[in-house]
């Protein structure tokens, strides 16, 4: 009899976890279905799964992920199956089976979820298809809403109806009882909670706090503009010192990253390129580090980590960030199911999901503010504290969880034109970019962390938006991206000033550290690396470190202390890795996928996706590298047919004109010039290395057909 009974009790709980299970797996339907053949290739998960993954990082990864998924479709079948339980309990002489309950339960449970996941994460792979029926309204009121409300009036109801029901077999003083016993832990926890709220220490009031905010691919001409897309950005550089001439020394997020906080030059530091194996880099005293040593906390807090693998071991000693490895390229693809996807933005998504957390790689997911909640609940300014930020809302693909679709025209049409598209999703990451740093100035106000600061706002490099390339049908060389009529991205161009050319502004809150008159412009050409001997100059830290970046002290002061070649100093660029396929717009083949693993291999014990030693030669061969100065340019770029050697060209900013060069200049012919050309080979050993060869000419019918 007794085992009957538990039977009955239990009737319905097995057939809803099965129908979970079967839920998980039509959760994977569409996105297997829509990846085609392009990340399911198995050129790229060949990178990752043709090897033994068992007792490593990435296995134990993909097991927890599994393990989570299993657990919460399980607990929709256990709730489902609750709900059944109290059904009978508040209606005990239905005629319909506890299973049948648990059944309906369970079907509305899932329709909400779907609904819910269209709702909030239209982008999503479920979330899509469903997006116009949720968002459907009717005299105001959205299908979604009436679904809410419609559940939570049918759980409502079933609640109390069983409540009521069960506390008429309750005896009055054992409820009474237990009143007594809730109100009485009440009294004792408050006071507890409130000693432990006062329990917060103030920071030490004459070491000001270090904010370093980086805002990924903002261009220069999108902040203190007349067309308002970066309001708070804007309040913020007009209170501040603004250096209007700041180049990245290299537009990636990575080198530039190691670049702000070193104080060198990627080809001192050894950070040339995104995945680079630690061993690699040699970064010498960081500005982390040495405020480390002084007595700071060190906080590195960045929302995508797949490409820049920058980490506590700069000098950071915590970091607030997805986890890195080949589990988020993996893990940020597959996560993407209905109830993961519920789960992903709020506090027990961080444990549960790691890879999908407030990460900007995995757009579809990815709300602005959960980034910010991170930061807020993890840091506090009870110490000085140096707390460097990277926003990449900014970045490709430009859209996230709820971005809103691009305006439409007068006609009632979206931009037909492919570039427009483009730069119209570009501004409105823009603007959410600003919303996203207005929130963090709130939330650091709020701590009391903008009490006494000194504060940087940077972008780690610009960003091109479709311009035409300034050598257009001159450009013959086996880069793709000089090949094409528009420049997009980062780190495709040298003669691209959109990429290279950075905001940078600082400003003192409640000191005199940057001693300068709010809404001071510095006109003097700066880079990137002069963050770093800047900040430690200001509390007196350098203590005679090498840095190739100078301290920035004296451009504000506007004393004589200024360097002789202030006016004209020499910067490098080069660009980056561009695996073909992957720009703006592009569709991404298998074809291109497969083509960028080739290049990629995994490390096994940290689970880090690295690129391969063995190609970091002949990228470096493949690339362009320029040096400027006074806005005159001397670059170089791989010759068509041969990497090995290259063309050199001269950018005359008077002329706004390309001269292309059939041999290095001459130090008794063209001094200038030849001056280029020395700091050129002296930074760059693939210029000294692959000679020099004219450019050949080329006529209409020679040139690519995409060219002509």
């Amino acid at each position: 009899m007794g085992r009957r009974r538990v039977n009955k009790e239990l009737d319905g709980l097995f057939i809803t976890f099965a129908i979970s299970l079967g839920f998980l797996a039509f959760s994977f339907a569409r996105i297997a279905g829509d990846a085609g053949s392009a990340a399911l290739e198995p050129g790229i998960i060949k990178i990752a799964l043709d090897q033994s993954i068992w007792g490593t990082r990435l296995g134990v990864s993909l097991a927890w992920f599994v393990g989570a998924l299993i657990a919460l479709h399980s607990l929709i079948a256990l709730v489902s199956w609750v709900l059944a339980r109290l059904t009978l309990v508040a209606w005990p002489h239905s005629s319909t089976s506890q299973r049948a309950f648990a059944v309906f339960w369970f079907a509305l449970v899932v329709i909400w979820i779907l609904a819910a996941n269209a709702r909030w994460y239209p982008r999503s792979s479920l979330g899509a298809p469903y997006d116009g029926l949720v968002t459907f309204e009717v005299a105001g009121i959205s299908a979604f809403l009436v679904l809410t409300l419609g559940l939570l009036a049918a759980i409502g109801a079933v609640v109390a109806t069983a409540a009521a029901r069960s506390l008429k077999s309750i005896p009055r003083s054992k409820i009474a009882w237990v009143a007594g016993t809730a109100c009485l832990a009440s009294g004792v926890a408050l006071p507890a909670i409130d000693v432990l709220g006062d329990s917060e220490s103030s920071a030490d009031s004459d070491r000001p706090h270090v904010i370093l905010i980086g805002l990924d691919s903002l261009r220069t001409d999108f902040v203190q503009q007349e067309t308002a897309w970066t309001p708070s950005i804007d309040a913020f550089l007009d209170q501040s010192v603004v250096f209007s001439d700041a180049y990245t020394p290299l537009a990636r997020t990575f080198p530039a990253w190691v670049s702000i906080v070193s104080g060198r030059h990627p080809h001192t530091t050894g950070a040339i390129v995104n995945l680079l194996p630690r061993e690699f880099i040699d970064e010498g005293p960081t500005l982390p580090a040495v405020l480390g040593e002084n007595g700071y906390r060190t906080v590195y807090a960045i929302d995508e980590v797949r490409f820049s693998n920058l980490d506590k071991s700069y000098g950071f000693d915590e970091m607030l960030a997805p986890a890195m490895g080949s589990a988020d390229f993996l893990l940020g693809f597959f996560a993407d199911t209905p109830l993961a996807n519920l789960f992903v933005n709020i506090p027990p998504g961080e444990w549960l999901f790691p890879y999908a957390y407030a990460n900007r790689a995995a757009a579809h997911t990815y709300h602005p503010g959960t980034f910010v909640n991170r930061i807020e609940s993890a840091v506090e300014f009870d110490a000085p504290t140096l707390l460097a930020v990277h926003f990449t809302l900014a970045h490709w693909p430009y859209v996230w969880a709820d971005s809103p679709p691009v305006e439409i025209d007068s006609a009632g049409e979206q931009p037909g034109d492919s570039d427009a598209l483009i730069r119209s999703q570009y501004e409105l990451a823009v603007r959410r970019l600003d919303e996203q740093f207005r929130n963090l100035m709130a939330m650091l106000e709020d701590k009391g962390a903008l009490d006494n600061a000194v504060v940087v706002v940077l972008s780690d490099h610009g960003e091109s938006l479709g311009e035409p390339s300034p050598i257009l049908e001159q450009d013959l060389s086996l880069d793709p991206n000089l090949t094409t009529s528009a420049l997009f991205g980062h780190g495709t161009h040298v003669l691209s000033g959109d990429q290279y050319h950075v905001v940078l502004g600082m400003r003192s809150y409640g000191n005199r550290a940057i001693d300068a008159e709010p809404g001071t412009v510095v006109d003097l050409p700066v880079s990137l690396e002069d963050i770093a001997p800047t900040m430690l100059d200001v509390f007196e830290l350098d203590h005679g470190l090498s840095f190739d970046g100078r301290s920035l002290v004296p451009y504000m002061a506007g004393d004589s202390a200024l360097p002789a070649d202030a006016a004209d100093r020499v910067r490098f660029l080069e660009t980056e890795f561009n695996p073909p396929g992957f720009s703006p717009g592009m569709a991404v083949t298998a074809s291109a996928f497969t083509s960028a693993a080739e290049k990629y291999e995994i490390d096994p014990a940290t689970d880090r996706v690295l690129i391969r030693a063995d190609f970091v030669n002949e990228m470096l061969a493949k690339r362009q590298y320029a040096v400027e100065q006074s806005g005159e340019i001397l670059a170089t770029v791989p010759a068509t047919g041969n990497y090995r050697q290259q063309y050199l060209l001269h950018f005359d900013p008077e002329t706004a004109q390309p001269h292309w060069l059939d041999q290095p200049p001459s130090p008794v012919d063209d001094p200038v010039r030849f001056d280029l050309w020395e700091s050129l080979g002296q930074r760059f050993e693939q210029v000294r290395t692959r000679p020099v060869v004219p450019k050949p000419e080329w006529d209409s019918q020679t040139l690519p057909a995409d060219l002509r």
